[in-house]
């Protein structure tokens, strides 16, 4: 067989592969990420409908602000990233998390909502069938996919806290939209 052919046949292998392997990615992507933004906007909705100066608002002494909720989650999105990417290192990290106004806090969210949809897309359905190794919880075993939705399932947790925290003050809540 010639180079050429030798070539050609592997530029086609790759080829095929590479579609196969988009493919899985678009049937996950389908699913997880058109719901992901929706939920990431959602969120945002939320921490637009608090005024500024009610951003150090907590119930009670023992939990977070309101702020502080928004920030766990941007700091949970870099720390559950690296059980999908296998590494300590984000790009979320050169974000600078500390004395952020309103509309920064906003910004910042939309970043590490991007973050996360744009990884999502580019998982294979290989990768995102892999365990994770030496999750935190020891007694769990859970995929990369798994991960993506317990990154989902926490931004709901806490995004229902920040609603309270809304009603607390009197302020109505943006309209709920699980579509």
């Amino acid at each position: 067989m010639t180079l050429y052919k030798k070539l050609a046949l592997l530029s086609l292998s790759l080829l095929i592969i590479s579609s196969f392997q988009l493919q899985a990615q678009t049937d996950f992507a389908k699913k997880f990420v058109p719901k992901w933004d929706r939920a990431v906007a959602y969120t945002i909705e939320v921490i637009e409908a608090m005024p500024e100066d009610h951003l150090s608002f907590r119930p009670v002494e023992e939990v977070r602000t309101f702020e502080e909720q928004a920030l766990h989650l941007i700091d949970n999105f870099k720390g559950l990233q690296r059980f999908i990417t296998g590494s300590d290192e984000c790009p979320l990290d050169e974000i600078d998390l500390e004395n952020l106004n309103k509309a920064q806090l906003i910004t910042v969210f939309k970043s590490g909502g991007a973050f996360i949809r744009d990884l999502a897309e580019t998982q294979s359905k290989k990768e995102l069938r892999k365990s994770v190794p030496d999750f935190f919880i020891k007694d769990v075993d859970i995929t990369k996919e798994g991960v993506f939705h317990l990154i989902s399932d926490h931004m709901a947790h806490h995004r229902g806290q920040m609603i309270l925290y809304l009603r607390l003050n009197g302020i109505k809540p943006p309209r709920y939209r699980g579509w």
